[in-house]
C-alpha cells in the first residue's frame, strides 16, 4: 500500500485535519506515551497500531474499515522495512511536526539494514 492510494489517502487526509482541529486526538486515546501532542508519523502510526483509529473511527471522521486500511499501510512499511510512510507523509502533510531524533535513528538504521539509503529529514532536536 502506498498513501496515493485512495483507500489510504482519503481517511488519512481525515485523520490529519481532524489531529489538526483538536491534538488531544494525538494523546487522549493512546496506550502509550506519545511524544506531547505532536502531528508526527511516529504518532500517527502509534495511533494506528494501538487501534485507536479503528477503536474510534468517528473522533477521526472516518470508518472501522478505514482506520484498519491506514493500519495497513503503516503495517506494511514496518514489516518490510523501508518505513516509507514516513517520508511519503513529511511529502504530503507539509505542516507536519519534526520526528524525534530517537525514532528517526530506529528508523535509518532499519532501512540501512535493507540495503535503503536513510531519510534526511529535520528532527525536533534540531528545531529552534
Amino acid at each position: 500500500m502506498h498513501l496515493y492510494d485512495p483507500k489510504v489517502r482519503q481517511p488519512l487526509d481525515r485523520i490529519m485535519k481532524a489531529a489538526q482541529r483538536d491534538r488531544t486526538l494525538l494523546t487522549r486515546y493512546s496506550k502509550t506515551e506519545i511524544d506531547s501532542q505532536r502531528i508526527t508519523a511516529e504518532n500517527i502510526s502509534d495511533l494506528s497500531f494501538n487501534h485507536i483509529l479503528d477503536d474510534n473511527p468517528d473522533l477521526f471522521g472516518i470508518a472501522e474499515w478505514d482506520g484498519w486500511a491506514v493500519r495497513g499501510y503503516f503495517s506494511d512499511g514496518v514489516t518490510n522495512g523501508d518505513y516509507a510512510f514516513v517520508s511519503e507523509m513529511h511529502k504530503a502533510y507539509p505542516f507536519m511536526n519534526s520526528e524525534r531524533r530517537e525514532y528517526l535513528d530506529k528508523v535509518n538504521k532499519t532501512r540501512a539494514r535493507g540495503g535503503l539509503e536513510p531519510f534526511e529529514l529535520p528532527t525536533c532536536d534540531s528545531e529552534d
